[in-house]
This record gives structure tokens, C-alpha cells and sequence, in this order.
């Protein structure tokens, strides 16, 4: 193992990252996550999944909780989080996950099997390796043919607070100290700073978060920061190829931001000048995630409208349903329905088709075709036109998803 390696293990051995309890990731469904690629997974084994750089499992243990016949390895080279992870998944009775001892810029004790692995995620890692580019050269050789790959590494304009408050605190600590004095020292660098009355928000949240927080954001020995072109020269570097952004309309400049002219000439750019444009004005996410796939698998195609009948869908996962109802004489009233897209705010849906087409998904959990919702749609008094239009409109927010014939499950 490399020296800084070594030391960057030694760093989040002292405190394990991320604090809290098993959360749910962005795209944390792996049949979701096939079905953006044409090619289908094979039929003669189980489902694979690699999360690559752990930690405490906090991803695998909520994906392997939720996918009970996917099989998940959790892989780190943080030996006390390894171990915290996998005395969670005996607590839990998980029988579906693993972890292992891993260093990512090597691959050195990885077990691949046999044709790869069907989803490899990679969440807030790759930017701390000495050189990303080769992790993520490693990693590609991983995965399947089919596969994808889910990526997040840290946005240099997300971050820019961040590093200025980095900055700050090594010009005023000594960083030759063990971590826990650093973070002491640190830590009152930051509460002077953060109670003057002119102390930007930024200093006031650094103030506030946990010691574990702090540490990774504050005093990290090794990072890189992205803009889009260096994210796009990342993953061409790896030898992948840029399948989409994990939640593309964040992507996307909005009316609020431009005016109608201007709005019209950003919709028609490429997703990585689009991209870049948000980024450039400040409008993007925080941190940069993206989906990627091998060269020669590409993006599989939405149905058009003359297809819709013969479609099979599934409600995606990653979206909650709100409604506001009322109970009177015999009857139910909804009053409102709201749609809740991974982390976006709630949503309140036009009352008439697209209410009509929310309602039915909001009850679905297995797969149904499109002229089973066609049908019964038409049949409460909806012309086919605007239950055509709805549809579009729920595959294009992905309210629903079409997965592979191969994964459908009746």
C-alpha cells in the first residue's frame, strides 16, 4: 500500500466517515439503474453489486436491506469501518452483503467474478486516491459489459466554501499535530470566526456539524475538486462512457434562472455545455454525480407514444407520493396530490390527467404495461390524447421507468 495510501486509511480510521444511521443513495435501485443501458444482464446468476469504498456501509446495508436477491460486497481499506459494517448486517440478519479489506488504487484483494460486476457505485471516494483517473480505469475493468457505473465526486464550485474555510484553518493550524489536536485547534478557529456578526453562513454551518463532518470536509489530507470538463476528462481518462447525470433536470438551466431567448439557446447545448453553464452561474448541484457505462453499451431509448400500449413500466423508486384527502359522507375527496422526486421539493400535480395517472402509481409496486393504465384511464372519462400526453410526462419526470424484460417479476 502507498504511503499516502496509508495515511489517508490511518485518517478515516481515526474517525469513520460518513456518522448516522444506513441511508438510501441516489439510484440505489439496481433494476432502475440497468434499465438505462440497452444491453440486458445475463439470466444464470444472481444480481452484483460493488460499493466501492464503503465506509461503514451506510449505502450497501440500506441497498442490500431493500434488494434482498442482489448481492452487494461493500469493499474499503477502512478496517474499523469494515468491521462496524459487518457487525450492522449480523445485527440486521442481512445474509445478501459483504465487505472486504480493498484498495481502491490497486484493486489488490478485489474478487471479480465472472463477467463482471452489474453495478458498480463509487460514492465520494475516487476524488481521494492519488490518481482518481487510474481508480476509475480499475474499476471499469470491474465491470460488465452491461454494467453501470454510478460515480460522485466532490464539484469544485460546490465546494469552494468549503476550501476557503480549509484554507483558512491550515494557515492558522499546526498541521504537523495528531488529527484530534487539529480538529481542536481547528474547531475554536471556527467558533471565533462563526460568532462575529458578519460571519458568512458557511462558518456558521462548519460550526455546527459533527466532528466526523468536520474532519472530512475541514482537514482532509487528500482530495481533487471537479468543474464539468474535468469531471468529462475524468471519465474519458477511465475509458467509460458518459451515460447521464443522475438527476439531469439539476443539470438544466430553468426559466427562473434565464430569460426565454436565453433559456431556448442552454436547452439546445450538449449535456456537458449545459452542464457547465449551470455550473459556471452557480446553479448546480453541490456535488457532482453521474452514471457511466461501458463503451460499447450505450443509452437505451424512451418509448414513443405509438409504443406506449406495449411498454411495460414500473414506478420508480425514487419517487414519493403525497395526497391530501378528505373523508366524507360515503366517499373519499383528494384534495391535493403532490409528487416528491429523490430530494426535490413536493410537487403538486395539475388536477385531471396527471392527477388521474398519479393516483394509480401511487398504488403500484409491481410491473404493469401501458395499455392496463391506457385502458383504465380512458375508461374514467380521459380522452387517449391527454393519456398519452400524461404518460410522456411521467416517463419524462420518471415517475415511472421501463425496466428489462429480464428483471420483470410478476
Amino acid at each position: 500500500m502507498e504511503a499516502s495510501t496509508e495515511a489517508v486509511r490511518e485518517f478515516y480510521e481515526l474517525f469513520p466517515y460518513p456518522s448516522g444511521a444506513p441511508t438510501l443513495r441516489i439510484g440505489f435501485d439496481i433494476r432502475y439503474l440497468m434499465s438505462l443501458v440497452r444491453m440486458e444482464r445475463p439470466t444464470d446468476r444472481p444480481i452484483r453489486i460493488l460499493d466501492a469504498g464503503c465506509s461503514r456501509g451506510v449505502g450497501a446495508l440500506a441497498c442490500a436491506t431493500l434488494q434482498p436477491d442482489v448481492q452487494v460486497l461493500g469493499v474499503d481499506i477502512n478496517r474499523i469501518a469494515l468491521e462496524e459494517a459487518q457487525q450492522e448486517a449480523t445485527r440486521r440478519g442481512l445474509n445478501n452483503v459483504e465487505f472486504a479489506e480493498v484498495d481502491l488504487s490497486t484493486l489488490a484483494g478485489l474478487d471479480v467474478p465472472e463477467g463482471g460486476f452489474d453495478v458498480i457505485m463509487s460514492s465520494g471516494v475516487l476524488h481521494h486516491l492519488l490518481d482518481p483517473a487510474e481508480g476509475l480505469r480499475l474499476l471499469k475493468g470491474a465491470l460488465a459489459p452491461h454494467g453501470v457505473l454510478a460515480l460522485m465526486v466532490y464539484s469544485k464550485s460546490g465546494r469552494r466554501e468549503i476550501l476557503e474555510i480549509s484554507q483558512a484553518i491550515d494557515a492558522l493550524v499546526n498541521k504537523n499535530q495528531a488529527l484530534p489536536a487539529q480538529l481542536a485547534d481547528a474547531r475554536e478557529v471556527v467558533r471565533v470566526v462563526s460568532q462575529k456578526p458578519n460571519a458568512p453562513s458557511a462558518w456558521k454551518d462548519a460550526y455546527r456539524v459533527d466532528d466526523v463532518e468536520f474532519v472530512d470536509r475541514y482537514l482532509h489530507i487528500q482530495e481533487c475538486v471537479y468543474d464539468v470538463p474535468g469531471l468529462f476528462k475524468l471519465i474519458a481518462q477511465g475509458g467509460l462512457s458518459f451515460l447521464r447525470w443522475m438527476d439531469p433536470p439539476a443539470w438544466q438551466a430553468k426559466s427562473a434562472d434565464l430569460d426565454s431567448d436565453l433559456l431556448q439557446k442552454a436547452r439546445a447545448l450538449s449535456p456537458m455545455k449545459s452542464a457547465r453553464l449551470v455550473d459556471n452561474l452557480r446553479l448546480g448541484p453541490r456535488i457532482m454525480e453521474v452514471y457511466l457505462c461501458q463503451p460499447e453499451n450505450r443509452a437505451r431509448p424512451m418509448p414513443i407514444p405509438e409504443g406506449l400500449a406495449h411498454a411495460v413500466f414500473a414506478v420508480h423508486p425514487e419517487v414519493r407520493f403525497h395526497t391530501v384527502q378528505r373523508n366524507i359522507w360515503c366517499a373519499t375527496r383528494i384534495e391535493v396530490m403532490s409528487i416528491e422526486r429523490r430530494n426535490d421539493e413536493v410537487t403538486p400535480v395539475p388536477p385531471g390527467p396527471l392527477t388521474a395517472i398519479a393516483l394509480v402509481l401511487r398504488d403500484q409496486n409491481e410491473p404493469f404495461q401501458g395499455q392496463s393504465l391506457i385502458s383504465a384511464m380512458v375508461e374514467e372519462g380521459h380522452s387517449p390524447e391527454s393519456v398519452t400526453k400524461a404518460i410522456l410526462h411521467a416517463i419524462d419526470q420518471e415517475w415511472v421507468y421501463c425496466p428489462h424484460a429480464v428483471d420483470l417479476v410478476y
